[in-house]
């Protein structure tokens, strides 16, 4: 029995470390939406007006986060840099059009003619708080046809957005 909790209590051991190891490796982006109430049009389908900005802030974080460390592991970005974005508009693909549908639920509308925006800033920093890089990028961009609604759930509420964002890092980030 002895022997049991002892495996047992290494084995938490062990899992603690990875997790903290793991964790001090992780990529350190934060992205906020300024003043997000008066953005253009940021609601989704099937969520409160408040409760939209909140997935689509943690969406741009993951999507940001992902392109961060796509360059740290091309060693083009150092693994201590922090990340900061500030997004100051967003103009989501579409427009939302209000009780529509069988179940009398609002929902967004897309097709090939509607623009998508996104206006924000962004700061790079090294480990030591100095700033590498700064600047302001606006995404101004017609909805992608060949992007389906089945495509679009897979990558999330900012799907429209992922192209423009990498073809902007890849410039930038270079």
């Amino acid at each position: 029995m002895k022997h049991m909790k002892l495996i047992f209590t290494s084995s938490i051991l062990v899992i603690f470390s990875l997790f903290s190891i793991t964790a001090s490796a992780e990529t350190k982006v934060t992205t906020k939406l300024v003043d997000g109430k008066k953005f253009r049009d940021y609601q989704l389908t099937g969520y409160s007006r408040n409760k939209s900005l909140v997935v689509l802030q943690k969406s741009f974080n993951k999507l940001f986060t992902e392109l961060v460390e796509k360059k740290q592991d091309q060693g083009i970005l150092d693994k201590d840099l922090t990340m900061e974005v500030a997004i100051t508009d967003i103009d989501l693909e579409g427009f939302y059009h209000f009780a529509l549908g069988p179940q009398i639920q609002d929902m967004r509308i897309v097709d090939s003619n509607t623009p998508f925006r996104m206006n924000f800033k962004y700061k790079i920093m090294d480990a030591q708080g100095k700033v590498l890089e700064q600047g302001e990028h606006e995404i101004n961009e017609l909805a992608n046809p060949s992007l389906t609604a089945r495509g679009a759930r897979r990558s999330g509420y900012v799907s429209y957005y992922i192209k423009p964002l990498k073809k902007w890092f890849d410039k930038t980030f270079n």
